[in-house]
């Protein structure tokens, strides 16, 4: 796995800091990447960003699926550069019954108290990469895909790539980066986990082959 940093000299190509290869391969002016922040961001500031040279993300993990088609459309009004769709492809969670009613018990005395009803059982609160949020990458072949905590299934992922799609997923250890260079990502982004959420700009400073 080949991972350079943006902020290196391309000294194979004969040209001085800063290397520009992943500029030419994003079609963006600056190395920047909007961080997605899911119904934080909006299609105003990912065209903003966008038109700006650098590469707006649109946070769809928890966007009802017309909702994100309807921003994508807005977007694409806005702007004709690159932007990028966000999703997360975490596992489902294995859920404890008896921990679960164990915690429900404890919570209950405090649920009462503040009038809140009954403890909810426990869920999986943000949809997953499934087969609707597929179709609309494979309708909308949005330029740039990106995924958080994991990936799809391998023919998942080789459909996105099949509709143009450069993918993106972000890296926290360098086995992580090992593991989503042999699954076929096309770039990875050096990040913190807590700047994936709660930063609203990062830079992507890795970048495969």
């Amino acid at each position: 796995m080949t991972i350079r940093s943006e902020m290196t000299t391309c000294s194979e190509k004969g040209e001085m800091w800063p290397c520009t290869d992943l500029l030419d391969l994003l079609g963006i002016r600056h190395p920047i990447l909007q961080a997605p922040m899911s119904t934080y961001d909006g299609p105003q500031l990912v065209a903003a960003v966008s038109n700006a040279g650098a590469l707006g993300s649109l946070g769809c993990c928890a966007l009802p699926t017309q909702t994100a088609r309807d921003h994508i459309q807005d977007i694409r009004r806005a702007t004709n550069r690159p932007f990028s769709l966000n999703f997360f492809a975490h596992s489902a969670p294995r859920i404890d019954a008896d921990a679960a009613r164990r915690v429900r018990e404890r919570l209950s005395a405090y649920y009462h108290e503040l009038d809140l009803g009954a403890v909810p059982e426990p869920s999986d609160p943000l949809p997953r990469f499934d087969e609707e949020r597929l179709q609309l990458v494979l309708d909308l072949r949005p330029p740039v895909v990106s995924f958080h905590f994991g990936l799809p299934p391998a023919d998942t992922l080789q459909r996105v790539k099949q509709a143009g799609a450069i993918v993106l997923s972000s890296a926290t250890t360098v086995a992580e980066a090992r593991k989503l260079e042999s699954a076929g990502v096309d770039l990875l982004r050096s990040s913190q986990s807590q700047m994936i959420l709660l930063s609203p700009f990062t830079v992507l400073v890795m970048l495969k082959n």
